[in-house]
């Protein structure tokens, strides 16, 4: 079944059970820019924030728990922010900081973890992907750097989140945290991570038709056997064969 959303609707985030979104409503001048929740068909919206001018340090992400609609960034210095997680219900969860800027960030399927990315002047300015507590009650406790320059967007999680698949580019110019358009032509390599005890396994450097892949939109087939990505060059649709 196919719908149409209202056109002033942006960066959606679907709950759980796929019948629930959250989204950014953007009328046009800030005092009508509203973080939403509502029907997955776009009925019943309900207002959670008013962002104002804001909507840029938004990250709209539905927890698996359903608590937390987005997660809010704000600087709290010249080097960190502190991430404000944004309740469905206008709760008011404990903040954590993160060193670093630009954050961005992705759950686990259990919402156990919450993969994120930073960007800070001892690292050039470059992303660096670090792990910390994903349940509400217990949101940012805990930070592990995972070694791996790259962006949330550019990893996924197995299903039992227990391994990590991410696309790392080779090569990073700095400020691409920053400006991620800066790293759109970086050849990636791809690396499984194992969550439990930080182990970084490569496993391709595709080649093929092309000389190099800029991966994006990660996921694995429903057996896990294999890792799809979308080259963001040509969008075509590649696979790596797992098992």
């Amino acid at each position: 079944k196919q719908l149409t959303l209202p056109k002033e609707m942006e960066s959606f985030s679907f709950d759980a059970s796929g019948s629930r979104i959250a989204a950014v409503w953007d009328g046009g001048e800030p005092d009508n820019t509203w973080l939403m929740v509502g029907n997955a068909d776009g009925t019943g919206l309900e207002v959670v924030e008013p962002l104002g001018n804001n909507k840029t340090d938004v990250d709209v992400s539905f927890s698996p728990d359903n608590q937390v609609v987005a997660l809010y960034r704000q600087a709290s210095n010249a080097g960190q922010q502190e991430i404000i997680p944004l309740g469905r219900n206008q709760e008011n969860f404990r903040s954590f900081t993160v060193d670093g800027l630009k954050f961005e960030s992705k759950y686990s399927p259990s919402g156990n973890y919450l993969l994120y990315n930073a960007s800070s002047a001892k690292d050039s300015y470059e992303p660096r992907l670090w792990l910390t507590e994903g349940a509400t009650d217990s949101l940012g406790y805990s930070h592990t750097d995972l070694g791996l320059r790259t962006w949330a967007d550019k990893c996924t999680f197995d299903s039992s989140g227990s391994s990590l698949y991410c696309a790392v580019p080779t090569t990073l110019p700095e400020g691409a945290g920053l400006f991620p358009e800066l790293a759109k032509d970086s050849a990636d390599i791809f690396y499984r991570v194992d969550i439990t005890s930080g182990v970084r396994v490569p496993l391709a450097l595709p080649v093929g038709s092309q000389s190099s892949y800029t991966a994006g939109n990660l996921f694995l087939s429903p057996d896990e056997s294999q890792l799809y990505f979308v080259d963001q060059t040509t969008q075509r649709l590649h696979s790596i064969r797992l098992k």
